[in-house]
């Protein structure tokens, strides 16, 4: 093993440096455990670490491990205090009854002798059993750009939602840091940085800040998280009602050209069972109608009014969670890499 030569490490010993800021030097060495690095391997050994080793450097070094996993809960608290407060708002759906009563509105066995042609219309206005239903529909039109398009038209939903200039009219690129990166590593990419906002993009916003967890039960639940509650409560309920008024139009409009195929049916044929049998569709499509008409919702209805706890759901614990897990390797980090320079 060769001779190591290394200067005095008192206090004083630093030339230039004025005495507090060595003083304060000395401290820091002395509490890391910073020892100065020779000029050879001090083991002569191979260059290889065994794991006992390793964790006996993790011993040694504790207060590196110490230091980052206080920066670390530090850093997730700073990120705590300054977040905006929002306040988490749910609705229970389940299927709505009405959409349950167009599957099995006409039985085949009271349509014995009606022939193939009524056969055929019974095809057109039954549902299979495997056939998307309402509520389906309604869970994924809550994300869909029909949606969008609605509560753009009603609310102004894009300008709200995106950042916009009221001088000039029209949307800019969001100057917060994530968005200034994305925008950087697509310029480097070759890519378009940034595109105005349209309504898919409004339709990826529903998606990602209404979001679906379905229950075993049959129901589901849509979460918002608004910066009120009462912000947090009208948007989930703007969503649930624009959502139903949508597919009550849409019905509604199926319903009429039904009834209208039906009034061309009745007028072409002459045989009694058949005209009886398009009677009984017209009268439950006149049925389905009012149904839709009253005013009953669609495809899901509410279990329970839209419930928004009294204090704000800011992820403390996540966070926390999070800053003591990257504090902990970061201060892992600095310990295997002064471990691998003091072996280099």
């Amino acid at each position: 093993m060769s001779e190591v030569v290394t200067k005095p490490g008192g206090r004083g010993t630093y030339g230039r440096v004025p005495g507090r800021i060595g003083s304060a030097w000395h401290a820091f060495r002395h509490f890391y455990r910073i020892r100065p690095i020779p000029g050879v391997d001090v083991d002569s050994g191979p260059d290889a670490i065994s794991f006992n080793d390793l964790f006996r450097e993790f011993v040694a070094d504790w207060r590196v491990l110490l230091t980052g996993v206080i920066v670390g809960l530090l850093g997730a608290t700073l990120i705590i205090i300054t977040a905006a407060q929002t306040y988490e708002a749910t609705l229970t759906v389940a299927a709505a009854e009405s959409s349950m009563s167009d599957s099995g509105g006409t039985s085949m066995s009271g349509s014995a002798g009606i022939g193939s042609a009524g056969a055929s219309v019974l095809s057109i206005f039954s549902k299979g059993p495997g056939q998307y239903d309402d509520y389906a529909q309604f869970l994924d039109m809550t994300h869909s750009v029909r949606l969008a398009n609605s509560l753009n038209a009603k609310y102004g939903l894009m300008k709200k939602v995106f950042p916009f200039d009221k001088k000039t009219g029209a949307f800019i690129p969001s100057s917060d840091i994530v968005p200034r990166l994305v925008r950087a590593l697509r310029w480097m990419l070759g890519l378009q940085p940034w595109a105005p906002p349209n309504l898919v993009s409004l339709a990826d916003f529903l998606k990602g800040t209404v979001q679906i967890t379905n229950k075993a039960d049959g129901t589901a639940i849509l979460t918002h998280y608004g910066r009120t509650p009462t912000a947090a409560s009208s948007f989930l309920m703007s969503v649930y009602n624009e959502t139903d008024e949508l597919m009550r139009e849409e019905q509604l409009v199926s319903h009429r050209k039904r009834l209208e195929y039906l009034g061309q049916r009745l007028a072409d044929t002459s045989s009694l069972e058949q005209r009886n049998f398009l009677i009984g569709l017209w009268g439950r499509e006149q049925s389905q109608m009012l149904t839709l008409t009253a005013g009953d919702p669609v495809g899901a209805r509410m279990t329970d009014d839209i419930h928004v706890p009294n204090l704000p759901q800011n992820g403390a614990a996540l966070t926390l969670a999070m800053g003591l897990l990257f504090g902990f390797l970061v201060g892992l980090f600095v310990v295997i890499g002064r471990s691998a320079y003091r072996r280099a």
